[in-house]
């Protein structure tokens, strides 16, 4: 693990942090940065799995508002994406062998990094494909942490075009006939604000266009039969009745109304089936994070609140809490 790489200087991090590479169990080298609050102010850490083609440096905002609260944060770049090493031979492929490199890769982050760093309590906080990896890891009963926080968690995939079960069966068979490192669709360029659907923000989906744009680039093209087929097959995993028995510890769920991935239904029966405190951001696209400010705001106020509630459950020494109710359902 070599410390010392500097994320991109067209990124907004203040504060102390570090950054490094982490050597996986197969040899794959990813890109990690831990970012720490001000010391009087410490209350927890965050560990953020990312979304998929996601970066430490999308997350600048994020980092900023929780350090600023007291509670520092733990991320790296997914294998395969960012400035993590790619698993297949096209650098654009988003691709994976098994969901469980996933899981198993978050697992030692933490074991490796996180818990001899930084200082708990310990919440796991994951967006989209990161909210699949947290939600695995916490069913599992083999992590433990102090609250989960899944926003716009991947828990199915929209039926847009075909249905889930028809791509799993596609994606499997291919996988097996040797295509599992092909991309399901051509590679096309980053769509323009006016084509994507992922936030109704110009200003934060044009920045990270351009935070995108390091040498290698960033952003992926489409996933590949074998990403979809392990992906697919945890969700349909995950949402078999007793999957989800071994989560005990307390959860946020935040769903976004106007989710052209993810379909909202699916997102709030996650939610119900973990007993989770559920905010439904109506009119917000699945990047909640990179949202207008109007949702934005809502979504980083319930997150900040669930993590000060459960922050006082878990320290003697915390810092006062804020005013307001702890959480809302709506």
């Amino acid at each position: 693990m070599a410390d010392g790489l500097a994320l991109s200087a067209s990124a907004s991090f203040s504060g102390k942090f570090s950054a490094g590479f982490m050597k996986t169990h197969d040899g794959l080298r990813l890109r990690y940065a831990l970012f720490e609050p001000e010391a009087g102010l410490w209350r927890g850490t965050v560990v953020a799995v990312q979304g998929r083609s996601e970066f430490i440096e999308k997350y600048s905002e994020i980092v900023g508002e929780l350090n600023e609260a007291g509670f520092a944060v733990a991320t790296l770049d997914l294998r395969g994406q960012g400035a993590s090493d790619r698993v297949s031979e096209d650098p654009y492929a988003g691709h994976v062998e098994a969901f469980s490199d996933f899981t198993s890769d978050v697992s030692q982050f933490v074991d490796a990094l996180v818990r001899p760093k930084l200082k708990g309590p310990y919440f796991l906080m994951g967006h989209s494909l990161g909210g699949l990896i947290a939600l695995s890891l916490a069913a599992s009963g083999k992590s433990h942490f102090d609250g989960l926080l899944l926003l716009a968690p991947f828990v199915a995939l929209h039926r847009r075009q075909l249905p889930e079960p028809l791509i799993r069966l596609l994606a499997s068979s291919l996988s097996v006939l040797g295509l599992s490192r092909r991309p399901a669709l051509p590679y096309r360029p980053p769509s323009s604000f006016e084509d994507q659907f992922l936030t109704s923000d110009r200003q934060r989906y044009e920045r990270n266009l351009l935070l995108a744009k390091d040498d290698p680039p960033y952003l992926l093209g489409t996933p590949t039969f074998g990403w979809l087929r392990a992906c697919l097959n945890e969700t349909a995993r995950l949402r078999k009745p007793l999957s989800l028995k071994q989560v005990k510890m307390p959860v946020l769920l935040i769903a976004p109304g106007h989710d052209v991935l993810v379909p909202f239904s699916e997102q709030v029966a996650t939610g119900c089936r973990l007993n989770a405190r559920i905010l439904a951001l109506s009119g917000a696209g699945h990047d909640i994070l990179q949202e207008r400010d109007e949702m934005r705001d809502r979504a980083v106020a319930a997150i900040l609140m669930f993590l000060d509630a459960q922050a006082l459950n878990h320290s003697e020494c915390a810092a006062p809490r804020r005013e307001g109710p702890v959480s809302q359902r709506q």
